[in-house]
This record gives C-alpha cells, sequence and structure tokens, in this order.
C-alpha cells in the first residue's frame, strides 16, 4: 500500500503528527495510551476494512524505541556495503532460541 494512504488512515484514525518510514510499513505518531493490545487491533481492524486485506499491527511505544537506540545493538558490527543490520519486533518472544548475529545462507 502507499505510504501516503496509510498516513491519511492514521490520521483518520485521530493519530497526530502521523510519519511514515519510507516504504517500511512503519508508522511514527502520537495517540492515546491505549492499552496497546486493544490500539494494535482498532489500527488493523481499521485497515483491513479500508485496503481490503488483513495487515498485522504491532505498536513499541517511544520508551521501548528509546531504549533499543541506547542498547546499540550493532556497536560492535563492522558495516560494509555487503552488510544490512535489522531490527525486528515479534508480537511474541520466540519458541526457539536464535543464536545472534544470525547470518544468512548467502553469509550476508
Amino acid at each position: 500500500m502507499p505510504m501516503a494512504d496509510l498516513r491519511n488512515e492514521m490520521e483518520e484514525l485521530g493519530f497526530k503528527n502521523v510519519q511514515t518510514l519510507l516504504n517500511s510499513g512503519n508508522v511514527i505518531f502520537d495517540g492515546p495510551s491505549e492499552q496497546e493490545e486493544k490500539l494494535e487491533e482498532k489500527i488493523a481492524a481499521h485497515l483491513e476494512k479500508v485496503f481490503g486485506f488483513t495487515i498485522p499491527v504491532l505498536i513499541r511505544s517511544e520508551e521501548e524505541i528509546l531504549e533499543l537506540i541506547d542498547a546499540d545493538p550493532f556497536n560492535d558490527s563492522v558495516v560494509t556495503p555487503d552488510i544490512r543490520l535489522y531490527v525486528t519486533f515479534l508480537k511474541k518472544a520466540p519458541e526457539s532460541e536464535l543464536s545472534l548475529p544470525w547470518i544468512s545462507d548467502d553469509g550476508s
């Protein structure tokens, strides 16, 4: 979906200072301090109604994002043009342990 459309729909829901990040599907916004799960359900239901397909929604608070930045998880990583650094947020803890850093099958 176009990020401009996503931004407009978030504004339709009453959120303020809505910004989308590139073509990532990530949105930053100011909104009420509702229970995260209820807010996720509200946003997901609205987006599904508007766009016609299920769109998973995960909310992370400003505090959680700032904690991640402060943790500096890539501090020891050597970044080259072949390296891609990603942060993934999960709805719940994974059932299996991941060996980090994870390296893809092609070695990147």
